[in-house]
């Protein structure tokens, strides 16, 4: 990709009136038409440095739309590939978990068996020893039919050797990483938590823009619970007056 750097020149402004003429401190009507005159001619330059630099970014901004257009589209499909790659990884990664989980209990259950046969079998011996005793060894013959009914109760331990279930990992090219955000879905309760100490209230910053709209409208009748209204002065150039 290649990109070009456009020489640009700065304009310059020139004022009639330079603000270093003002006094410190108006004393006189005439200090006062000085002032005047400087606010005057300020305002005017400024509207012609606006115009200025509006004639100049008028082209560049059309220009900027139609990259910026470009941007998202690109961006769009690059985001939608990345989107589409991410659903499909985690998904393969929580079938791998999942069928390791389910090898891992087969496992187990095969183990148990394993285990609750052999238990059986040796109990079956037992009885079967204590019946060949039979009259022979009445005494031993009742122990060892006491140790069977006890050991057939007790579970049996797992004996076997649980075979390693994992599975062989692919080199990794990204790493997973979560991300977390926020949806306000009541301000009320978010209002009466800021209120009440539960959170900082920067978790609920004021409209500033909606404020200042209220202020020009209402005025001297602004009243917004927890806001000041603010008044300055400005002035502005006077069509026609020199």
């Amino acid at each position: 990709m290649t990109t070009t750097n456009d020489a640009l020149t700065k304009p310059t402004f020139t004022s009639i009136v330079q603000p270093e003429s003002l006094p410190e401190q108006l004393e006189s009507a005439d200090d006062s038409r000085l002032c005047q005159m400087v606010i005057s001619g300020y305002r005017a330059l400024r509207a012609d440095a606006a115009k200025t630099y509006k004639a100049m970014l008028d082209p560049l901004n059309k220009k900027r739309a139609v990259i910026n257009k470009w941007k998202r589209e690109d961006l769009e499909s690059i985001d939608a590939v990345v989107s589409s790659a991410s659903t499909k990884l985690t998904q393969y990664r929580e079938r791998v978990a999942l069928e390791q989980e389910e090898a891992a209990q087969a496992a187990l259950e095969k183990a148990t068996a394993v285990a609750q046969q052999e238990r059986e079998e040796e109990v079956d011996f037992m009885l079967a020893a204590a019946d060949m005793i039979g009259d022979a060894d009445v005494d031993a013959a009742e122990t060892m039919k006491q140790e069977a009914s006890v050991l057939k109760n007790e579970p049996p331990p797992l004996v076997a050797v649980l075979d390693d279930v994992s599975t062989t990992e692919e080199p990794a090219l990204v790493s997973e990483r979560l991300t977390y955000s926020a949806e306000c879905v009541s301000v009320l309760k978010l209002a009466t938590a800021v209120a009440n100490g539960e959170i900082p209230h920067d978790a609920l910053k004021p409209n500033q823009s909606w404020l200042n709209g209220r202020a020009r409208a209402d005025r001297e009748e602004f009243n917004v619970p927890g806001c000041e209204l603010i008044s300055k002065s400005s002035y502005a150039r006077k069509g026609g007056v020199g």
